[in-house]
């Protein structure tokens, strides 16, 4: 059971680690907004939040992120040394944009069994509009696949490379240690919420998602080991709550050491949950009341294997996120449907004409 006050221990299930406000690049639509003080997490500081997961007991994930977590490599390998040390029951894994991702990265990543996540948002010259260093990131990944290190890759979707994503399915085809393709919509905090970039179009997205699932289907004919749409896999094995932040069971902790239910939510004052020295897990369940819903739900055909949106998109998002969030599971859906030879001529995007 899940508690939610400071008077009680608290489960953690999932820990994220934001190693530092840095970053190598510039994203348009940074939804940090590109703070201008860049601090680094102490090892105090991070033992201190791997030891509060600890407590219950029960085992957790531990993602690294930031800003750019692997512009703090000597944090990095402490953390892995501390969890195997005192044997904690947690998995690590690291969120990065590449640039920085080195060969000697690539051993420390394997040597450790740190589960790699590569922010990917399109072919070079996609990519490179929205983040840039497209080169740098490809030399990355390519450093993973010398290492023989499995990876997976998280596109942000946005109305700037939607039509592309099927493009970089065929690209992640060429990486042999490439498993798995993730699609979060753009979130509507930070830059983007200045207007730097448009989200998605719903009719869109509804079609594009369906090229890009036959885009893995012709990819997969020829791999060794298929290449998985998280998406998809998450309607095949829908779960009582989208993520353990939905599920209150997620802490996200800054390099300063404040407290926050996810890490799309650091920052926002309004869900703050103290500081690792004196934590406040009253708001631990605010993201709980965020769930995928509308008035297009009744008879929908995804009834029965709809994973559901993102709890804090849908917090930043509003009704938009509601509609973009079913347009790509409608049109994901559709494809597999077409795939498997069930089709759904009905399955269209009701949010489309919204």
């Amino acid at each position: 059971m899940i508690m939610t006050t400071a008077a009680q221990k608290q489960v953690v299930r999932h820990l994220v680690l934001w190693l530092t406000t840095d970053c190598n690049l510039s994203c348009v639509y940074c939804y940090r907004g590109h703070p201008k003080d860049q601090i680094a997490m102490s090892r105090k500081t991070a033992l201190a939040a791997l030891a509060l997961a600890a407590e219950s007991g029960q085992p957790f994930h531990v993602q690294l992120a930031g800003g750019e977590p692997t512009l703090e490599p000597g944090l990095i390998e402490y953390l892995a040394h501390a969890i195997r040390f005192k044997s904690w029951p947690a998995t690590l894994a690291i969120q990065t944009n590449a640039v920085a991702l080195t060969s000697d990265l690539a051993d420390m990543f394997r040597c450790w069994e740190i589960g790699v996540g590569i922010s990917l948002d399109g072919p070079p010259q996609v990519h490179g509009r929205l983040r840039g260093k497209s080169a740098h990131t490809l030399r990355g990944m390519e450093s993973l696949e010398r290492a023989g290190v499995e990876f997976n890759v998280t596109a942000v979707v946005s109305a700037a490379n939607v039509m592309h994503l099927p493009q970089l399915a065929l690209l992640l085809g060429r990486y042999e240690h490439a498993r798995g393709l993730g699609l979060d919509l753009l979130i509507n905090r930070g830059e983007a919420a200045k207007g730097s970039i448009a989200m998605a179009d719903a009719q869109g997205l509804h079609r594009t998602m369906q090229e890009l699932v036959l885009a893995v289907s012709w990819v997969n004919r020829i791999r060794r080991t298929p290449l998985v749409l998280r998406e998809v896999e998450r309607m095949k094995q829908v779960a009582d709550a989208f993520c353990h932040a939905a599920a209150g069971a997620s802490l996200a902790v800054h390099p300063d050491g404040r407290l926050y239910p996810c890490g799309q939510t650091m920052g926002d004052d309004d869900v703050a949950l103290g500081t690792i020295d004196n934590p406040d897990f009253s708001k631990l369940n605010t993201l709980s009341g965020y769930e995928l819903g509308s008035a297009q739900c009744g008879g929908c055909p995804l009834e029965g294997r709809c994973p559901g949106e993102c709890p804090s998109r849908l917090k930043y998002n509003g009704r938009q996120g509601h509609e973009l969030a079913c347009a790509m599971l409608r049109g994901l859906a559709k494809g597999m449907d077409a795939e498997t030879g069930n089709s759904h001529e009905h399955l269209e995007c009701g949010h489309a004409a919204a």
